[in-house]
Formats: C-alpha cells, sequence, structure tokens
C-alpha cells in the first residue's frame, strides 16, 4: 500500500495528461493507454497480496499472531484511554507486524498485460465496468463493455466531490433536497455516457478516492410522479479495480453452511454474562464500553438461516468469541452474516471500524479488528455486515478503501455487505429478501441480490421506503 501511494502521483499526473491530450486530440491509444495506468496503480497490492496469500500465511511465525493478538488488546484499551500510550504502543506494535510480514514474503507489483483486452473477455454481455479519476483540473469517467470502450469528460474534483457531500448529507438526514440533488449528481456522473452502457444491468464501479462514501444506489435516473433510483436500473458493485477482477478466480459454485453472528453479550448487566468467580466473592467488573443489547439482531440471524437451504452454524450471547468467529470464518461456511456493534474509534479511522463481540469471562469488550482479520484464511463466499457504519474507513490513493471491507477481502472473502451509515435494529426482513434473492441468482452475484432487497424496500411504503434506510447498504468485491 505504501508503494501504492508513492506511485499515485506519477500515476495520476499520466492520466491527467493523457486526458487532455485525448480530449484535444481525440486519438483512441490515449484513452486505452490512461484506462491501463489508472487500473494498473488501482489496488494492486490487494491483488498481490491475494496472489501469494498461502505462501505469506506460511511464512508467519507464531510470534506474529501474538503480535496481532497484542495490538487488539491496545486498540480495545485505547478507546477508553485517550492518552498517548496506547497510541505509542499501537505504533511500535505495528512497526513490528510490518517486520514480521516483510520476512514473510512482500507481495510483488505485476504489470497486467493487455489489460483493456482482457477484462472485455471477463465481461458478460449485461455487464459494465465504470471507472472514475478525479484531478484537480478535470476528472474522467472509463466506460468498458464487452465490446465497447469510451472515455467521456467530467468536472474538477472540487466540483465532483462537493456535489456528493451533499447529496449524501441529504439522504443520511431524510431531507427532501435529497431527490433534486441525487438527480443533478447523476447528471454530473453519467449523463454524457453512451446508451450502450446505460442499458448495461450490471454496473461495476472502480472508484476514486472522495467517491467511495457516495450511496450510488439513490442516485436519481429520471421520473416524474416519483424519483427512479439507480438501483431500479442497474445493480452496483464495487470492485478494487480492474486487475482485480482478473485476478479474481471465477464464481464459487452454490453456496452451504450459513453462519449467522449476533445477540452477543455487550455489558456486565445482561444475566447471561458470567465471570470465572461467582458471588460473593465475585471481584467488581472492569470498566466496559457498556453497549446497549440489539433486541433485534437474534431475530435477524435466526429468520436469515431460515432462508438457507443448507446447514446453519449460530453464535449467540456468550458463543461469540474471537476463536468461536475464526473457527467459522477458517471452517468452510459459505456466508457469515454479522448482526452486532460496529465501534469506531475517531483516532484510528486508518484502520476503520472494530466488530464487538461478547464480553470474556473477566468481563472486558472482545472486539475484532481489522489487523486480525487480515490474517485468517476465510472460506466464505461473502461476508455481510449489518451493524452500523460497518463500511466506514479511510480510501488511501491507490489502495482504495481501507477498514474492515478491505480485511475480509484480505482474508480471501469473496464479496463483503456492509453499511455506509447508522441504520435501524430491524435488518431481519430486508436481508431476508436479499438471501432470498442470493440463492434464486445463478451468477450468486451480491450486488444483484442486494438491488432486489433495495428495490423491495422502495416499493414497500413506509418508512423502508426512504432512501436514508435501503441506499445504506453496499456490495464490495472482486468475484
Amino acid at each position: 500500500m505504501s508503494l501504492e501511494g508513492v506511485f499515485q502521483p506519477v500515476y495520476a499526473s499520466f492520466v491527467q495528461t493523457g486526458m487532455r491530450l485525448y480530449f484535444e486530440s481525440g486519438r483512441p491509444e490515449l484513452a486505452r493507454e490512461t484506462f491501463a495506468a489508472l487500473e494498473e496503480n488501482r489496488g494492486s497490492s490487494l491483488a498481490a497480496r491475494l496472489g501469494e496469500r498461502r505462501q505469506f500465511l506460511r511464512g508467519l511465525r507464531p510470534a506474529y499472531w501474538d503480535a496481532l493478538a497484542a495490538l487488539q488488546s491496545v486498540e480495545s484499551a485505547a478507546l477508553f484511554d485517550d492518552s498517548d500510550g496506547p497510541r505509542q504502543s499501537m505504533r511500535r506494535l505495528r512497526g513490528d507486524i510490518l517486520e514480521m510480514e516483510a520476512r514473510a514474503g512482500v507481495p510483488g507489483f505485476r504489470n497486467p498485460a493487455n489489460l483493456l483486452r482482457r477484462l472485455q473477455l471477463r465481461l458478460d454481455d449485461d455487464t459494465a465496468l465504470l471507472s472514475f479519476h478525479l484531478g484537480e483540473a478535470g476528472s474522467g469517467l472509463w466506460a468498458v463493455s464487452r465490446s465497447d470502450f469510451a472515455l467521456y469528460p467530467l468536472p474538477a474534483r472540487a466540483r465532483v466531490l462537493d456535489a456528493a457531500r451533499r447529496f449524501r448529507a441529504a439522504v443520511m438526514s431524510h431531507d427532501s433536497s435529497s431527490e433534486r440533488l441525487g438527480r443533478e449528481l447523476y447528471a454530473t456522473l453519467f449523463g454524457g455516457l453512451g446508451a450502450q452502457y446505460r442499458n448495461k444491468t450490471r454496473w461495476l464501479l472502480s472508484l476514486d478516492e472522495g467517491l467511495f462514501e457516495t450511496p450510488f444506489a439513490a442516485l436519481v435516473t429520471g421520473g416524474v410522479r416519483a424519483p427512479v433510483y439507480l438501483i431500479e436500473r442497474h445493480s452496483i458493485r464495487i470492485v478494487s479495480g480492474a486487475a482485480n477482477l482478473l485476478e479474481a478466480p471465477k464464481r464459487r459454485g452454490a453456496p452451504h453452511t450459513f453462519a449467522g453472528i449476533g445477540d452477543a453479550i455487550y455489558n456486565a448487566a445482561d444475566t447471561r454474562w458470567r465471570s470465572r468467580t461467582e458471588w460473593p466473592w465475585r471481584p467488581r467488573a472492569p470498566a466496559t464500553l457498556g453497549l446497549s443489547r440489539l433486541a433485534g439482531s437474534g431475530p435477524e440471524i435466526e429468520s436469515c438461516a431460515r432462508e438457507w437451504p443448507g446447514g446453519s452454524v449460530l453464535l449467540e450471547g456468550g458463543e461469540v468469541t474471537r476463536t468461536n468467529v475464526r473457527r467459522v470464518a477458517e471452517g468452510g461456511a459459505s456466508v457469515m452474516h454479522f448482526a452486532t456493534h460496529i465501534v469506531q474509534d475517531p483516532q484510528q479511522k486508518a484502520t476503520g471500524a472494530l466488530i464487538s463481540l461478547s464480553l470474556n469471562d473477566a468481563g472486558r469488550d472482545e472486539l475484532l479488528g481489522a489487523s486480525e482479520i487480515t490474517g485468517w484464511n476465510v472460506t466464505a463466499s461473502l461476508v455481510a455486515l449489518s451493524g452500523c457504519n460497518s463500511g466506514a474507513g479511510v480510501a488511501r490513493p491507490g489502495a482504495g478503501l481501507m477498514g474492515l471491507t478491505r480485511a475480509w477481502l484480505m482474508a480471501g472473502a469473496g464479496a463483503v455487505v456492509a453499511t455506509g451509515w447508522s441504520i435501524p435494529d430491524d435488518a431481519g426482513d430486508f436481508f431476508r429478501s436479499f438471501y432470498r434473492e442470493l440463492q434464486r441468482l445463478q451468477s450468486r452475484d451480491p450486488g444483484e441480490a442486494l438491488r432486489a432487497a433495495q428495490i423491495e424496500s422502495v416499493r414497500s411504503g413506509g418508512w423502508r421506503s426512504d432512501p436514508g434506510y435501503w441506499a445504506a447498504f453496499f456490495a464490495l468485491g472482486n468475484h
């Protein structure tokens, strides 16, 4: 990722110059060369890491896992202690982890030859890839289908991001201006897009820094009496770049085991929690985050499991431990569904959010973060994170969106469904529809299943039809 950051200004300068020359001269090779340069660096660290994953994991020593566990403990402690001590410990541990990862094998960067042509062969007749580059003077949108390729001009970065921020804020706050802002942003981003791409039902979005937080599903494509949302025209899946699409194996077969994780123990007042020392010698419980119980999370995972035709494993209450979650993740589960609290550390935006598991026997919060997940060997084709703002993370130049979504992909998951902001503790109906559609689809594409669930919400009436609810969900993955 550091190399991506170093290379990014060079690639960006090349792309910016190539776009200007293309729009002046119309020479088609400039459009192809700028696309190849843009996608060559985008997400290449993820592709490289996945390509050498088995060799990398074999090279890690026990001390690596000890350091990861220590880092997780310090990250949890930092939520209570805002002093510089935990921050210094985190920096030291991360340095140790980086050194051990380097000794285990640093991924090499490969230049994907004939990237555009290979990508076109990979796409089916219903799919278009739309790749964005935001520049200071002007931006570009590259559109790729199986038979066509084009480059379209977009406004400068500042204008695009300002419109995207205002639209997101209006959707999140259920403001009536969201429809007007959604129409304007759609026209800005996709107004010039050719019909051959607008007619594709499946859109893969390769995004630039600043666009990851945009609720694309809620953009308004038309309609007079009522808005027609983008999700009613296209399924949407965010990808980590064209090179990752080429590196990803073909989609896996029919799913089997469903693993649901929810209704964990979040505070010592929960009657299900028991310490190792019982009354009258029971010590005072240590300070915890004191999170409230998610009343809907148990019914959510149970109802989703009933929709699943294969076997299911449910972890609830005190069973939601790091050991059990890892056992399920590496033990053959096809789908992992988390209906849990997602804890944010404002000072650690780069590492993203933490999944809150149950209190341990000593009464302390057990939290699962990106740094630990990346070292796992996950078998799931899909990981769903239905907690609030589970998709939070910093978008690094070249590398893309960090946080829990990136961690699960690095661990081997095929795709991740996450949320862009807080949602009500009542997502059971939404995900039942999602999993029902996922089973029906031969493609097993989470973007298409998510589209069906979102359209059902749009047309349901009531509070679930508001984009402030259903547009929070997005799918990310390269399978």
